[in-house]
């Protein structure tokens, strides 16, 4: 998880955007777990995941529109 708090910060030195996507409560059965982590950077690309699947594809397109603002 660190590496991930690093490349924020080197983000932030390049003076590119990023949104980090984080678990914070979990009910029921998830492909996750609470407090997984995923940082979208302002081109799309991604490191970590909060799970896969039509979940995560939500969160990456929300995290693109909030990177846009």
């Amino acid at each position: 998880m660190a590496d991930l708090y690093e490349e924020i910060v080197s983000l932030r030195r390049e003076g590119r955007k990023a949104a980090l996507a984080t678990i914070v409560n979990v009910r029921g059965s998830i492909p996750s777990f609470a407090s997984a982590k995923m940082l979208v950077r302002d081109d799309g690309s991604i490191s970590g995941t909060i799970g896969g699947g039509c979940v995560e594809a939500e969160v990456w397109q929300a995290a693109r529109e909030v990177i846009e603002q």
